[in-house]
């Protein structure tokens, strides 16, 4: 048992994995720092929840993978645009 691997333990465990956990606190400090105006900090949040289930083979990291991916896309977005708004034409 202890020579597992999380892909063979079961479909349950990679929930409970930290990885899982970190990426799930970093998807919800994003999407706090996006509302609070902090778009950087919420695109590096989502970066390092990016990465912490990045070797995730099962459906939740990649469920989370992209939630993850679409908070930071959507940072991303207003960030530029942001930034086109404060330069002069």
């Amino acid at each position: 048992m202890a020579g597992r691997t999380r892909s063979t333990v079961g479909p349950a465990a990679p929930s409970d994995s930290t990885a899982f956990i970190k990426a799930r606190k970093a998807l919800d400090q994003a999407a706090r720092l996006e509302r609070s105006g902090d778009l950087l900090g919420a695109i590096r949040c989502c970066r390092e929840g990016i990465a912490s289930v990045a070797d995730a083979d099962d459906v939740e990291g990649l469920q989370l993978r992209i939630r993850l991916r679409m908070q930071c896309e959507a940072a991303t977005r207003l960030h530029r645009e942001a930034q086109r708004s404060r330069q002069p034409v």
